[in-house]
């Protein structure tokens, strides 16, 4: 007797959804934040970092706020924007951006 083979299944085990495409745009937005950070381009970054805000408001882990405090050091480099960079690190301890507001924003060159 030959093992039967199970039924298609009626629906896609993952289908496309509201929710799905939104998270895949917050995801692209993110990537393309990265992108800009490697290339340190803060006009770039500020101009996805308002659109982030626009398409993704709540944004429960402040990687608008990580992004918007990086792109100051980038482009201000000064005490107020290491103020509001370590204010940020000391705050968001879960944050991925962490690593890159310690390196850009808060390690001091001698």
């Amino acid at each position: 007797m030959e093992p039967s083979l199970p039924e298609p299944a009626a629906e896609h085990p993952h289908p496309i959804t509201p929710e799905r495409e939104l998270i895949q745009h917050e995801l692209q937005l993110i990537g393309a934040l990265n992108d800009a950070l490697d290339l340190r381009d803060a006009a770039r970054m500020r101009t996805l970092i308002d659109s982030y805000r626009e398409f993704h408001p709540g944004d429960a882990e402040r990687l608008q706020e990580g992004y918007e405090r990086l792109a100051d050091c980038i482009e201000l480099a000064d005490d107020g924007s290491r103020a509001l960079a370590q204010s940020y690190y000391l705050s968001a301890r879960a944050s991925p951006l962490r690593r890159f507001i310690r390196l850009l924003c808060l390690t001091t060159d001698a």
